[in-house]
This record gives C-alpha cells, sequence and structure tokens, in this order.
C-alpha cells in the first residue's frame, strides 16, 4: 500500500525529509564539509539520471521499431 508522506526541504543540505521530523535525517550528524560532500554526491547521481534517460529511450524506440520491421516482414 502506498502511504503518503509530507516532507520538507533542509535548508542546510537542499534534500526532502519527513515533515514530522524535527531536523533532517541527511545531514543532523554531520559537519559542514560533509553537508557539501553529500551536496556534491547528490548532484552527482542526478546528473547521472539526466544522461542515461536519453540513451535510454533511443535504446526503446530502435527495440520497438525493429520489432515493428519484422512484423511487418513477416507477412
Amino acid at each position: 500500500m502506498f502511504l503518503m508522506t509530507f516532507s520538507k526541504k533542509c535548508e542546510r543540505c537542499g534534500l526532502r525529509y519527513p515533515e514530522d521530523e524535527e531536523t533532517c535525517s541527511h545531514c543532523r550528524n554531520m559537519s559542514d564539509g560533509e553537508v557539501v560532500k553529500l551536496k556534491d554526491e547528490h548532484q552527482k547521481q542526478l546528473s547521472r539520471v539526466k544522461l542515461k534517460a536519453p540513451y535510454l529511450l533511443s535504446v526503446i524506440l530502435l527495440t520497438f521499431s525493429v520489432i515493428i520491421w519484422f512484423l511487418f516482414l513477416a507477412k
């Protein structure tokens, strides 16, 4: 079952955490230097996802096109 929880954005690290928690679960026990590293790693992960999406879409479209092409050739 899907449980929707409300969240708020941490002013320190920029990530979201549950609204019912007093402090951010991502950076509450980190020094400022560690928070900077956390933000950098999060940005790297986001950029990897953004790079993969067009390639994945291209592969799906190419696969679909090849399947359709073989279906028409089989007739």
